[in-house]
């Protein structure tokens, strides 16, 4: 017969000689065993007993290619949300949506991989609570302060109507929960009330 049989027996024994385990540092030894499977001929190859043993191990190594490759995009993630600092300014915006992104584009079975995405929410949230904060202090504390310059009820003069109702006419502006927070808007509304008379 023309079967080439010392070739098949080489194709068997590479196979057998795969660990039970396989690692990344496999990929080598699969891909001989398969190229010289593949060389054979057809009537060789029906002798090649483990072949599906060789397919196996191949797709053990893909699964952990795919792990490493996902582990690896997570680990880019995993650095940028532990690159944000402990106290956020609005400085770190860019940085925290930058990191919202990357995560987004990951697949999902690499997300689970980013261990510290809850750290990440805290992140933003810390950020979006100091937005509202220094929202607040624009909107809010600056016209309790300007309210505070004004004169009281008792000494308003000829030339205060106008502060007056440029004040006025912001306040009317914010939305009501914004209004209900300016806690000296009584005094707004009786100077407004003397100036309009």
């Amino acid at each position: 017969s023309n079967l080439r049989m010392h070739l098949v027996q080489e194709v068997i024994d590479l196979i057998d000689a795969l660990p039970d385990v396989i690692t990344l540092d496999d990929e080598d030894s699969i891909n001989v065993a398969l190229n010289k499977y593949a060389v054979l001929a057809d009537e060789e190859k029906e002798f090649v007993t483990n072949y599906n043993e060789l397919l196996d191990k191949q797709a053990e190594y893909d699964q952990l290619l795919q792990e490493s490759i996902h582990k690896y995009n997570a680990q880019i993630v995993v650095d940028l949300i532990d690159a944000l600092p402990s106290n956020i300014t609005l400085d770190d915006e860019e940085a925290i949506n930058n990191a919202f992104e990357k995560y987004n584009k990951l697949e999902e079975d690499a997300k689970k991989y980013v261990i510290n995405y809850d750290e990440l929410l805290e992140k933003y949230e810390e950020l979006e609570n100091l937005k509202e904060e220094i929202d607040y202090i624009n909107t809010v504390g600056a016209m309790i302060n300007s309210i505070d310059k004004l004169p009281n009820a008792d000494e308003v003069k000829l030339g205060d109507d106008l502060e007056v109702l440029l004040l006025y006419n912001t306040y009317l502006e914010y939305p009501k929960e914004k209004q209900e927070q300016i806690t000296n808007r009584d005094k707004l509304l009786e100077l407004v009330s003397i100036v309009e008379d």
